[in-house]
């Protein structure tokens, strides 16, 4: 169902003449407001999940990247943000004077606020107290906006007297316990998988709870360290008090908490200069404000040549961030992994028959990844997907042989794409199909790129796709649109990536049938590279079968 159906069908439920709307990014919740009611339904089922009536103003409301926080701003300067799983305070900013409307940065550290005509206020979520101000002197600051460049920096636009600003933003943190999180969710997914020649009984005495939990750790702190730098060497250091019950020893830091030393009593008179202790080995980890703090270091201290070892490893790890309702238990983990060996077995038969028909050669490599990701559906209940991901890779100076030539987009004439999606087919005629079920949910993403040689003539295309005039699609990972058609042809490099992505949803609905039984979402993505080669030429597909377990 489009979304205008959707919408369609909400309107006889709306209570009041609703003067704004907002959709969240994943399309889980519908926002209106008339000024002063705010009410939150999903969009999917058409249900209320939350209302609020306000007696003062409401001057803007804004989701979060990730939809994970919902933001009401009103004119009495209170921003009150709402944790979308329940619609619960999750946290209240007051004393923001005018509050004409507010703008999350993308990875959501960061809130901007326009307080008044003429000043932008930037919060830190995490912190509070660490905020910064954008001046504009024309004044009539009403809207503003976190954009990124075609870089991908970030940009803070916002409207003033006869005129529209962007500033770039280099004074923003980046959130580093999300960065830390998400890469060892990576690593976390390589660990977890069966290694090569491994069996159902070696995994499993491998990957246990403790294991899993400990391994976690490890690369928590490893990643932690890497990115916190060297705050050290920044940091005026000084010996604190000694604590005779539990002996121990402060050292304090100007940017870091204060770690205690274990120090034995009849030992402590030889600390007399915190310019005597060497820091060696040191380890750092991120608190719930984001910034750094040392877990581990050994400290030598000159003075009596002895070193002294601070341990705080048992520290909260970054389960602030997820909870417990981020963990898979290994009983599903198990059974991804079982099935992932039967999608490899299709995938290897698949490509010796190509290499057989001289369809491709040793120097195509097609990969198939899965892995099961938890995640909160539209009315906050916990749900587990299922995300299967194929892509391919051409060695360079065979692309043109074994991948897209110049200017081609048709499946078929890439041995690689076809191979890849030959191996989707039958995947979803085997082990995918127990995931196919009338109704459920599937969220489909398809990316085609192109690379950078300019298209001079232009290249014909012959329509086997059909035209569009202002398609959705997502370029750089922000949503835009474009067109494409039979008269005008292909005259932009996003054109092609577009009409290879287009490509492969046509293989999809002509091959695999019973991808028609679910309510599929198709999303595509494009990216046109910097640099020129087949090796750029190419397409991936990722399908997420939503609560599939």
């Amino acid at each position: 169902m489009s979304r205008i159906a959707k919408l369609t069908m909400l309107k006889p439920m709306i209570p009041f003449t609703p003067t704004e709307i907002l959709l969240s990014n994943n399309g889980y919740y519908l926002v209106i407001s008339d000024g002063k009611k705010v009410a939150v339904y999903n969009f999917e089922e058409h249900k209320l999940r939350k209302d609020w009536n306000f007696d003062i103003e409401v001057n803007d409301i804004a989701f979060n990247e990730d939809n994970t926080e919902f933001a009401i701003l009103t004119a009495d300067g209170v921003l009150n943000i709402y944790d979308t799983r329940n619609f619960i305070i999750k946290r209240t900013l007051d004393n923001l004077g005018d509050a004409l409307g507010c703008s999350y940065n993308f990875d959501g550290k960061y809130i901007a606020v326009a307080t008044s005509p003429i000043l932008i206020t930037i919060i830190n979520l995490l912190d509070e107290s660490d905020r910064d101000f954008i001046d504009v002197p024309d004044g009539n600051v009403s809207m503003i906006m976190f954009l990124p460049d075609s870089r991908k920096n970030t940009l803070l636009a916002y409207n003033s007297t006869n005129a529209i600003n962007a500033k770039r933003m280099t004074k923003l943190e980046p959130y580093y316990a999300k960065l830390i999180s998400d890469e060892v969710n990576l690593r976390m997914e390589e660990w977890l998988k069966m290694m090569p020649g491994e069996t159902m009984e070696e995994y499993r005495a491998r990957v246990t709870d403790e294991s899993r939990a400990r391994q976690r750790k490890l690369f928590e702190d490893e990643i932690s360290t890497g990115l916190a730098g060297n705050p050290l060497s920044m940091s005026q250091v000084k010996l604190g008090k000694y604590d005779r019950s539990n002996n121990i020893l402060a050292v304090d830091f100007s940017n870091m908490p204060t770690i205690y030393i274990p120090v034995p009593e009849e030992k402590v008179g030889g600390f007399k200069n915190a310019d005597d202790l060497e820091f060696r080995d040191v380890k750092y980890g991120v608190m719930a404000n984001d910034n750094f703090e040392i877990i581990y270091a050994q400290i030598y201290n000159r003075a009596d040549g002895e070193t002294y070892i601070y341990d705080n490893h048992d520290r909260v790890p970054l389960n602030f961030m997820d909870g417990d309702d981020n963990v898979v238990s290994l009983e599903i983990i198990q059974q991804q992994q079982m099935e992932e060996m039967k999608l490899q077995e299709i995938k290897q038969k698949v490509i010796e028959e190509a290499k057989l028909r001289n369809v491709i050669s040793d120097h195509t490599n097609i990969t198939v990844d899965s892995r099961v990701a938890s995640d909160f559906d539209a009315n906050g209940e916990k749900i587990l997907n299922y995300i299967v991901k194929f892509s391919y890779e051409v060695e360079p100076e065979f692309s043109v042989q074994e991948d897209f030539a110049p200017g081609k987009y048709h499946v078929e004439e890439s041995g690689a794409a076809s191979s890849m999606l030959s191996i989707v087919k039958q995947a979803f005629e085997g082990d995918l199909a127990q995931y196919v079920k009338d109704g459920k949910k599937l969220n489909v993403k398809i990316s085609g790129t192109a690379d950078s040689s300019p298209i001079i003539h232009g290249i014909k295309y012959d329509g086997a796709y059909g035209d569009f005039e202002n398609e959705p699609v997502y370029q750089n990972d922000q949503l835009t649109s474009i067109s494409v058609n039979t008269k005008d042809g292909i005259k932009q490099n996003e054109q092609l990536a577009f009409i290879r992505a287009m490509g492969v949803k046509d293989y999809l609905e002509k091959n695999v049938s019973n991808l028609n039984e679910m309510k599929s979402d198709y999303r595509y993505y494009i990216t046109v590279s910097e640099g020129k080669g087949g090796e750029f030429r190419r397409i991936t597909t990722e399908f997420t079968f939503i609560d599939a377990f």
